[in-house]
């Protein structure tokens, strides 16, 4: 089979991480076949790991001027550059594999969208968190429809604790003008990528969010998002990059069970009657819904953004 050749636009910390995985052949039928980093101490670093077949160009502008070398782009751009590139690519029908998140502009980011529709090639986001199993089983039980009707969700993420040094890692890092936000646009990106692809998109959003809370710059830095849906369920979302032990905590309520995720254990009480009902029948004033109670601890997984890359190169 033959292998898809890779571009990775931009040479950072991830981009680095990536390049270094399809190099070392981790990541099935992808090879690496070009570079751009507009710095010398990038291409420096390039030419050291790399060998003559990996093309080292200094501007996506020369990169796209040698489509004959590669078949899709791995964007790992700052932010507001995504949407640019990625319509550089969808013009000359290269595929594209873009770094979170999007853009920072919905206007951008909708015309990224249309762009790929009309060009008809590969377009995916690295929200790797969608290959984690744990995950992937909740998804497989909502859309089952395993919890009943969703009354309530409680989604706690402070485990993206930064120091001063991480904001300070690039001129870019941590400001409007280069990330286009802080937490919500970055870090808090990958947990609300899998709130709404649980539950969808809310019809009306409560934020509560501090700038600066932590750190001494103007983007936000902690948040408290309550989120109301259509079919009356509500839910809450914390986050934040100042909490010194924070965890990853997720608890779904509906009619027919519950379910807690913490860390890679799922605890379900799974009730036995739907509560709506057991509520109406029920002779006692106060009474405990029967329930059958499961825990599940899930094994580790697989490398999540190889998974990715490979899903891809499929």
């Amino acid at each position: 089979m033959e292998k898809v050749r890779i571009a990775i636009i931009g040479i950072g910390a991830m981009g680095k991480k990536y390049a270094l995985q399809i190099f070392q052949n981790q990541v099935d039928n992808m090879e690496l076949a070009a570079i751009v980093c507009r710095n010398e101490p990038g291409r420096n670093w390039a030419r050291e790991q790399f060998d003559e077949k990996v093309k080292l160009f200094s501007s996506s502008d020369e990169l796209f001027e040698h489509t004959e070398y590669f078949d899709g782009v791995l964007i790992v751009t700052p932010h507001k550059e995504h949407p640019r590139l990625a319509k550089e690519a969808f013009s000359k029908g290269i595929h594209v594999f873009s770094d979170k998140p999007a853009g920072i502009y919905t206007k951008e980011v909708r015309e990224m969208n249309q762009a790929a529709k009309k060009a008809g090639v590969a377009f995916a986001m690295m929200f790797h968190k969608r290959t984690i199993p744990i995950y992937r089983y909740v998804k497989e039980m909502l859309e089952k429809g395993e919890l009943g009707d969703l009354n309530r969700v409680t989604w706690v993420s402070t485990k993206s604790f930064r120091t001063k040094k991480y904001h300070q890692s690039s001129a870019w890092r941590s400001s409007w003008k280069g990330e286009g936000g802080g937490l919500l646009m970055n870090q808090a990106q990958h947990p609300l990528d899998l709130w709404q692809w649980f539950f969808g998109m809310p019809v009306n959003v409560l934020g509560l969010v501090d700038f600066g809370k932590y750190n001494d710059f103007k983007v936000d830095d902690n948040s408290t998002l309550l989120m109301e849906y259509e079919n009356g369920m509500r839910g809450m979302f914390i986050s934040s990059t100042g909490e010194g032990t924070g965890e990853e905590r997720v608890e779904i309520v509906g009619t027919a069970g519950r379910v807690i995720l913490e860390e890679n254990t799922l605890k379900y009480w799974n009730y036995t009657m739907p509560m709506d009902k057991f509520m109406e029948i029920n002779q006692e004033q106060e009474a405990q819904i029967p329930y059958i109670y499961k825990e599940r601890e899930f094994e580790n997984y697989a490398n999540p953004y190889i998974a990715m890359l490979e899903n891809f190169a499929d």
